[in-house]
């Protein structure tokens, strides 16, 4: 049900992207990600490696005409109104 508004829409052309990962944000999804960060340092290491962009950049680039940073990874969360925000991590809040 979260993806009934994707695309969604962007208010110039397209940016153009090399890489992008963009997580549901779920208890599920959240647990993996605790997972991952425990994880041993390679696996880490891996996903620092292939999306070593700041997500913050990611979304400013998304959403503005802010260039595209390069590889990231950026969390999505439907809010209680049915709009998806995108945020740079889960918050405090969205982990409980």
């Amino acid at each position: 049900p979260s993806a009934r508004e994707w695309p969604f829409g962007i208010k110039r052309d397209p940016v153009p992207v090399s890489r992008l990962l963009i997580v549901r944000t779920t208890r599920a999804t959240r647990e993996a990600a605790a997972i991952a960060r425990e994880a041993a340092a390679i696996a880490r290491q891996v996903l620092a490696t292939s999306m070593p962009a700041d997500p913050r950049l990611a979304i400013e680039a998304l959403t503005d005409t802010v260039a595209w940073p390069g590889p990231s990874l950026i969390w999505a969360r439907q809010r209680r109104d049915g709009s998806i925000s995108l945020v740079a991590e889960p918050s405090a809040r969205s982990r409980r």
